[in-house]
Parts: C-alpha cells; structure tokens; sequence
C-alpha cells in the first residue's frame, strides 16, 4: 500500500470521526434539558393515549424544567395557561360517568377534561415544580350563582385572598377580583375549608370527599382507567 493511500484512507477515517463528534454534539445540545421531577409514563402511555399525548407530556416536562427558578407567580401563570390550551369535555361524554375526576396522566394522555381536571393538574404540576402544597387548594364554586365550578388557589399565608386559576378565565387574578364566582368550600390533603360569614374555616378532613379519595388511591396505585371512550 503506497503512502498516497494511506494518507486517503486515513483523511476518510478522520472524516468520518468528525462528523460522529458532531452528531454527538448537535443530539446533546438539542435534546431538552429535563428537570430531575420531571414526569414518565409507563410503557402503555401512547398505546391507550396515541403519541399526541406524548408530545403533551414531553411540552410539560419541557415547562417544568425551563421555570423550575421562576418566581411563584410566573409558575402560576405559565402552568395555568399550558393547561388551558387543553380542550374542554364533559366527563359524561368523556368518561361516561356524570363526575369522574381524572389523574394529571389520564388528563394529559386525553388533552381534554372538565373545571375539575383543569384544576387538579395544575395543583399536581405546581406542587411537582416546589410550590408548597398547602399553600394550594382546590376550591369548589358557584360561577355566576348557579353553575358549579371549581378553580385552584394560590395562598400566600392563612389569611390572604387566593390567586385564582381558572380554566374559564386564562389570567390569573385574586379571588376578589372574580364576582363571578362564590366560593362554597376548598381542600387540600391537609383538609377541607368551609366559608362562615365570609370568612374561612377549618371543617375536618378532606378524606371524607369521595372522589378526592378515589383519586389519590389511583394515582397512588398507578392504575389506568379502563373506561376511556375514543371519540
């Protein structure tokens, strides 16, 4: 073999080394950069949910990792208008049963969901992302004194009006600015809140509400739903 080849030979070798370093580099810096709370779904995700609901899922994942230092408020924000994008259903027409509570997986493998969903996916990512659990709670409401509604809140402190969230209302504001809505009761896992002449008060356990129940034992088990309709 004459020197001339092996300088060619040599040449292509480099070459191509060069061109794996930089695929290598280009999947690294293109690749998103997830936060350790990120969240997975099991092997059965895209199969029951199609790879729509991976792309939302993965978007998700995306959100949390780029405001896991924002300020409180911007997390409020930024999770309150990801989950507004999601289209709204009826759980009759979704789930076929008149009040069903969705997990965050089962809500964000559908992209659609009721004021319920809406508002206990944003309290799961919030907290996911370090917002302090008991500062959050799930408020149940009358919108416009007749239809029931709930929201999520943000408390400050014990004594402060929430900030609302609210899948009807994408900005997110104090509950004294909302006079559509009137507030009946809230919860959390640390309890539930009742309203006496205009003031909060602390009424027991939130174990006692049925279907908050029945969802943390699903999502603590990790158990799918079998009663999802495709329409």
């Amino acid at each position: 073999m004459t020197n001339e080849v092996k300088n060619m030979k040599n040449k292509h070798f480099l070459k191509l080394i060069r061109k794996a370093i930089v695929g290598a580099l280009l999947i690294t810096t293109t690749a998103p950069v997830l936060a350790a709370n990120s969240f997975t779904a099991n092997a059965n995700y895209t199969v029951k949910y199609g790879s729509n609901a991976q792309v939302r899922l993965d978007r998700l994942n995306v959100l949390m990792a780029k405001h896991a230092n924002s300020p409180i408020e911007t997390k409020l924000i930024v999770v309150n208008d990801f989950f507004n994008a999601f289209f709204y259903r009826e759980d009759s027409v979704l789930w076929g049963q008149d009040d069903y509570w969705a997990s965050l997986i089962e809500f964000l493998g559908v992209g659609m969901g009721d004021c319920e969903d809406y508002a206990i996916a944003k309290l799961e990512v919030l907290t996911r992302m370090g917002v302090d659990k008991e500062k959050l709670r799930l408020i149940y409401t009358t919108a416009n004194d007749i239809t029931p509604h709930m929201v999520l809140g943000y408390y400050s402190n014990q004594s402060a009006r929430p900030l609302i969230m609210d899948n009807i209302q994408n900005e997110v504001l104090p509950m004294s600015v909302r006079v559509d809505l009137k507030q009946v009761y809230s919860f959390n896992d640390v309890g539930v809140w009742v309203i006496v002449n205009g003031k909060s008060k602390f009424a027991g356990n939130s174990k006692r509400l049925s279907l908050w129940g029945d969802l943390n034992t699903r999502t603590a088990m990790r158990l799918p739903t079998e009663n999802y309709k495709i329409i």
